[in-house]
């Protein structure tokens, strides 16, 4: 019966998605982003707003008033595998696929935003290599043995550009760390220690803990201090390009009728769905007022929000 149920929910994602209208999936995807800094920026006004891929949305070759918005709202860009990492671990990134994405972070630094790289390596040597690349071209970059992101490295032993100073904004930041899954700690405390002991000037972690309930502002206020004595910016990672069936907002009957707005399982990623991110009810979720995945990051103290799964217009855009 599960397979069943199952099949019944990929047939239905697969009409979903041959069916829709035509949407402009780029422009969806930069108004939602512009909404989530808005509706942050109402009551944080300095909220802080990373989009993780899509670098494709900062081209105004075709909606230039569209895409200054787009560019106003967020402070910075992300950008995966960077020199290592594609098509997988320890792979190097092709010099072609590169320098395109570096043509990108180019247009980025030219709006004044703030570059980060993210590469995922196999060894110390790589590590270095990436850190030092990223550096030579004006990038932030953060090098991590797990994909899943499930620990901070070990090497290099301190962060690239360590020292003690307080971070009031992105801009000032010379290094950053990336944990979003805390599962592998034995406890909330042993997790929290790892994140406390580290000395980057940003880290991106998710707004719940190892036991699944929110950090709370207390939590979040501590980790804000770095053990050299200056303030730390911490920020949560939020996918809003993918539904994830572990998140607090997901419903147990979605597996056998799910919303018009939920699409099929990410096969990389089990328990992650694509979503139709344009629709009311998915932003609603995310960004849709007290209670909305948004107003609990907001709560807990946060600095800002790391988005994931911008890249997602990518996926409608094949699929029609």
């Amino acid at each position: 019966m599960a397979c069943l149920a199952w099949l019944g929910l990929f047939l239905l994602a697969s009409c979903q998605t041959s069916s829709l209208p035509a949407i402009d999936y780029r422009a969806e995807m930069r108004a939602f982003v512009v909404k989530i800094a808005e509706t942050a920026r109402a009551s944080q006004a300095a909220f802080i707003v990373i989009p993780q891929n899509g670098l494709e949305l900062l081209s105004a070759a075709t909606a230039p008033a569209a895409v200054a918005a787009y560019l106003a709202a967020i402070d910075g860009v992300a950008r995966e595998d960077l020199h290592f990492g594609y098509p997988g671990d320890g792979d190097a990134t092709a010099a072609t696929i590169t320098a395109d994405w570096l043509g990108q972070i180019d247009q980025a630094q030219a709006a004044g935003l703030v570059p980060l790289a993210i590469d995922y390596v196999t060894s110390n040597a790589q590590a270095d290599a990436a850190l030092s690349a990223a550096a030579a071209e004006g990038v932030i970059g953060f090098a991590t043995f797990r994909r899943a992101l499930d620990d901070l490295p070990e090497w290099p032993v301190s962060p690239p550009g360590n020292n003690p100073d307080d971070m009031a904004s992105l801009g000032q930041i010379r290094n950053f760390g990336y944990l979003i899954n805390p599962g592998n700690f034995a406890d909330k405390a042993a997790y929290l220690a790892e994140l406390a002991d580290s000395r980057y000037d940003l880290l991106v972690i998710d707004l719940f803990g190892v036991d699944g309930n929110a950090l709370s502002a207390a939590e979040v206020e501590a980790l804000q201090r770095k053990p050299q004595g200056g303030r730390r910016l911490v920020i949560a990672y939020l996918s809003i390009g993918e539904a994830e069936e572990y998140r607090w907002y997901w419903r147990p009957d979605w597996d056998k009728l799910p919303p018009g707005w939920l699409e099929r399982e990410n096969p990389a990623w089990a328990g992650n769905y694509k979503v139709h991110y344009w629709e009311p009810a998915w932003q609603s979720i995310i960004c849709g007022g007290e209670g909305s995945y948004l107003d609990r990051i907001i709560d807990a103290g946060f600095d800002g929000v790391y988005l994931d799964i911008i890249d997602a217009f990518e996926y409608f855009e094949g699929s029609t």
